[in-house]
């Protein structure tokens, strides 16, 4: 999981945290595809979804926010991979 904060991103795998002196935009763009931005400040890995709960991703036992102007993308995204 990637997380904005502010000039940062955080990226988060299963036993490490990291920040990184990179903007979201930059990141998104360097990402292969099964990485999703869901909320302007959260980028997922598709491949570890455990599961969505209206306006939440779940990973890990925690919740993520899908924002409004993402979730089309993200469910369309989601609903192939699963193809």
């Amino acid at each position: 999981v990637f997380e904005a904060q502010h000039d940062y991103v955080k990226v988060t795998t299963g036993s490490s945290t990291v920040l990184s002196p990179i903007s979201m935009n930059q990141l998104e763009n360097s990402l292969p595809p099964d990485f999703i931005r869901i909320h302007r400040s959260f980028i997922i890995n598709l491949l570890h979804v455990d599961m969505v709960q209206g306006n939440q991703v779940v990973i890990d036992n925690k919740p993520y926010p899908i924002g409004k102007n993402y979730k089309d993308s993200f469910l369309d995204k989601l609903n192939a991979l699963k193809l």
